[in-house]
């Protein structure tokens, strides 16, 4: 009797899981639920903004400098009536290298003998200089204060817009890029 029982249930338990999966698809289908849904769904958009006219400027090259170099620096003429201030030797006789720009030097080499050590200077027109210590170089009256193995070390004077000049020291390296130290 027990055996019936279980059987019965069993057999009744399938028929309303049948009878509740037949009464779960009676409902719209999925495609119709996501259509319906699709249609209902609204965007709110801003317009878009007025477009922007650029103002064409035609570009001259004999006027000004060329747009993507470096501003050459200034050479300052006049001393400071701040008696206070150091002041470079503004009357002494410019040397080769001093219409260079110092970022635009590149030391080739370093040799040496028994009277001291000198660097192979080349300039941006393919020149190569020797250079010793004592001797100026770039616009901002540098100072070539050693020449050491890896390069050289020279003394910048430049001027901090109140008539007065302050000192920054530079290392070319042989072959490598500027290094700067205040």
């Amino acid at each position: 009797m027990q055996r019936l029982h279980s059987k019965t249930f069993f057999v009744s338990t399938l028929v309303v899981i049948t009878l509740a999966g037949c009464k779960a698809n009676s409902g719209p289908s999925p495609v119709d639920q996501f259509t319906l849904m699709r249609s209902r769904a609204t965007a709110r958009v801003e317009p878009l903004p007025t477009e922007y006219l650029a103002k064409h400027v035609p570009f001259e090259p004999v006027v000004g400098r060329a747009p993507f170099s470096v501003p050459m620096p200034q050479r300052s003429t006049t001393l400071a009536n701040n008696d206070d201030c150091w002041q470079p030797d503004l009357d002494r006789k410019t040397q080769k290298l001093e219409q260079f720009e110092i970022d635009s030097l590149a030391v080739k080499g370093i040799m040496g003998g028994r009277n001291g050590r000198w660097a192979l200077v080349q300039t941006p027109n393919g020149q190569v200089e020797r250079v010793t210590v004592g001797q100026y170089m770039g616009l901002n009256y540098g100072r070539v204060e050693a020449v050491t193995q890896s390069g050289i070390e020279v003394k910048e004077s430049l001027q901090d817009g109140l008539g007065c000049w302050q000192a920054r020291s530079l290392k070319l390296a042989v072959n490598q890029p500027i290094s700067v130290s205040q």
